[in-house]
């Protein structure tokens, strides 16, 4: 019978009278090795007279969860060149502590735009100009990929293009 714990063991195991133990889902989650690594269960057993207690620890092997990235916008000017960054960088959430993830475009214009395979960060990459020539609230699509070696994601980013207001040329001797 289990008696105590520290961990919060006795919310998520039960057991039962032949000693099997079973991990119960708790608040819609199961075990999570970055949450706790290591439960301690105090078990006992008694024959009617006699009982007898001891501590049995239940250790969580890690595994590798999936980096996550979530689908987002960012804006460039359409004066914008090479080198002009997107606004923050594209983040993935990865909860294994420690993990390198590594990005890069799959899709969508790959030619206008880059992304810091380390960062995240979405870049100009053409200085062709080709910006300039896009219709204001023009929209452009990149898909990036995420991986951690492992596992990976993929999501999808608008780029809006939004029109610089430039000042107007007055040639002189005119009004």
């Amino acid at each position: 019978f289990p008696e105590g714990s520290t961990d919060g063991a006795l919310d998520r195991f039960v057991i039962d009278s032949e000693g099997l133990i079973t991990v119960l889902l708790l608040n819609n989650t199961w075990l999570n090795f970055e949450a706790v690594s290591v439960y301690v269960l105090d078990i006992g057993v008694s024959d009617g007279d006699v009982t007898v207690k001891r501590p049995f620890h239940i250790g969580l092997i890690d595994v590798n969860e999936q980096p996550i990235l979530t689908d987002g916008e960012r804006s460039v000017s359409n004066d914008a060149g090479p080198g002009d960054t997107l606004g923050l960088a594209v983040r993935a959430i990865d909860p294994d502590a420690g993990t390198t993830l590594v990005y890069s475009l799959i899709g969508g214009n790959t030619t206008l735009f880059g992304i810091d395979n380390t960062t995240g960060q979405l870049s100009v990459t053409d200085g062709s100009g080709q910006l300039s020539f896009m219709t204001a609230n023009d929209t452009i699509f990149v898909r990036v990929h995420v991986t951690d070696g492992e596992l990976s994601d993929n999501c999808r980013v608008g780029v809006a293009v939004e029109d610089q207001n430039f000042s107007p040329d007055i040639e002189p001797g005119r009004s």
